[in-house]
């Protein structure tokens, strides 16, 4: 899941920056908050949207310092496990492993173009677990997954800071009671039967 956290700044806010390579190319901009006006002026300051600790006398320094800061989280993992009770792995091996891959591909492909990404870290990259309706075999993991995907994308959740700290949060939009059993079996069947059209169809 991709997140942002901060405001997209006002056409006006962006004419009156014509001239900041970081307002024309969609850079992180500033929360409105920080703008007394639309005028910007010699003795404006801009403090990161992230962090919101350092503070800069131009809106270009604020934006290079926003792409490193240790508080700016643009990406988050979310993991489903309807199989939790089987124990079989580990959201947090899960976790690490990716942010490993992921950075090590960026090693391999994009470090010599792209250089001074940081490493990718729990801090830039959480990943947090939400409570779904278990199974109770080890072979519906595929349907399981199928109908939260298509839940999913029907009502999907609006996933910021508050939904990856506060587990409560992430109980409003998810649950062990969102869907019953009923739902799944009738999914498979659901399934079963698209095979069997699309394998006669093949067939004739």
């Amino acid at each position: 899941f991709g997140r942002k956290e901060y405001n997209m700044p006002s056409r006006e806010v962006c004419e009156n920056n014509r001239g900041s390579s970081s307002c024309k190319n969609g850079m992180n901009p500033p929360l409105k908050s920080q703008i007394q006006d639309t005028e910007v002026t010699s003795s404006t300051k801009w403090k990161c949207d992230y962090c919101n600790e350092k503070v800069f006398a131009t809106f270009d320094d604020a934006a290079a310092h926003e792409k490193i800061c240790d508080k700016n989280i643009d990406w988050c993992m979310i993991h489903f496990d309807s199989g939790k009770h089987f124990k079989l792995h580990s959201a947090s091996t899960i976790f690490k492993d990716i942010r490993k891959y992921l950075f090590a591909f960026y090693e391999g492909e994009y470090i010599e173009t792209h250089p001074g990404m940081p490493s990718i870290t729990h801090e830039r990259m959480p990943g947090c677990s939400v409570p779904v309706p278990v199974q109770d075999n080890t072979k519906d993991c595929g349907v399981y997954m199928l109908h939260i995907i298509e839940k999913l994308l029907v009502d999907p959740p609006r996933v910021d800071g508050d939904f990856i700290r506060e587990e409560s949060v992430r109980e409003r939009h998810f649950g062990k009671n969102m869907f019953g059993k009923d739902v799944i079996e009738r999914k498979r069947g659901d399934i079963l039967q698209l095979v069997h059209k699309l394998r006669t169809s093949r067939l004739d």
